[in-house]
């Protein structure tokens, strides 16, 4: 069953009890230039460029083999020239939402989140159901709960191993037996204190209940979301040759279902986009 929606008071309880952090400088500005009918795009550059560690990563992720560019590149300013403001301010979201919630002990989460969003992208842009912009950000985004979560429970960890090992129950079931609240909870109100667009605030909020995809009440496009992230993931489990995914045996079928693809859809995807993350881990 979908979870009803949180009244301000408990919202706000949870901000006080996790403690949410607020949105960055950065992106406020970012997100006010993206409102204007004349966007000062070098001024922006400049925001970006002045933080080594964002302009890094930013251009790492340009230049990675999901934009396909012809010729690398080597600034911000081309970067901005080359994708946009949209694409630019979708990476430097990406950055501070790690950034900000950096925990030495969730490393490989924050690598695996990242190949999820790259590859949610790839699938909106070949599946033609999503801006591949949104799909990145709910790629990055779907689970951000997590650390928070880990940063206010001591045992989380262990609930985290439980959550990952239920193969029956919803993942958000084995949180809320312990801790009275869930990862999707607060992740989703960390999207709605960032700004960020309501429907991957609606799919943050409902990726893990297990009848989500027959709900009238969910967004068609937080659906898609939630869909395409499933698949994401679950090409990422098979590159990386991973254990088995218990969120995929739980909402995959559905997933597929919803999107309309068929197996041999599906395992055609899979090839392509596993080929794309790391031409090694590729079937021969």
């Amino acid at each position: 069953m979908n979870n009803p929606p949180l009244s301000e008071q408990t919202a706000q309880q949870l901000i006080a009890r996790i403690a949410i952090p607020p949105r960055p400088q950065i992106l406020t500005e970012i997100f006010s230039a993206l409102q204007s009918d004349a966007p000062d795009l070098r001024a922006l550059s400049r925001l970006v460029a002045s933080d080594v560690a964002l302009s890094a990563a930013v251009l790492k992720t340009v230049n990675s083999p999901f934009y396909g560019l012809r010729r690398k590149v080597e600034s911000i300013d081309q970067a901005v020239g080359v994708l946009g403001l949209d694409n630019i301010a979708t990476l430097v979201t990406g950055f501070m939402v790690r950034n900000t919630l950096a925990t030495p002990k969730l490393e490989r989460f924050w690598d695996s989140s990242a190949r999820i969003a790259l590859l949610s992208a790839a699938i909106a842009k070949q599946l033609k159901n999503l801006s591949p912009n949104l799909a990145y950000l709910f790629g990055l985004f779907r689970d951000c709960g997590i650390p928070l979560m880990a940063a206010r429970f001591p045992d989380y960890l262990e609930t985290l191993r439980a959550a990952n090992a239920e193969f029956q129950r919803p993942f958000t079931a084995v949180e809320e037996e312990r801790h009275q609240t869930s990862h999707a909870i607060v992740g989703s109100l960390l999207a709605k204190n960032w700004g960020l667009p309501e429907p991957i605030c609606e799919a943050i909020a409902h990726h893990h209940e297990l009848d989500c995809f027959a709900s009238e009440s969910l967004s068609t496009t937080a659906l898609n979301l939630i869909a395409t992230a499933l698949i994401a993931e679950q090409i990422d489990y098979r590159a990386m040759r991973l254990t088995e995914n218990y969120e995929w045996e739980k909402l995959g079928n559905a997933a597929l279902e919803f999107l309309l693809l068929s197996e041999e859809e599906y395992n055609a995807l899979c090839d392509d986009l596993i080929a794309l993350l790391d031409p090694s881990n590729a079937d021969t």
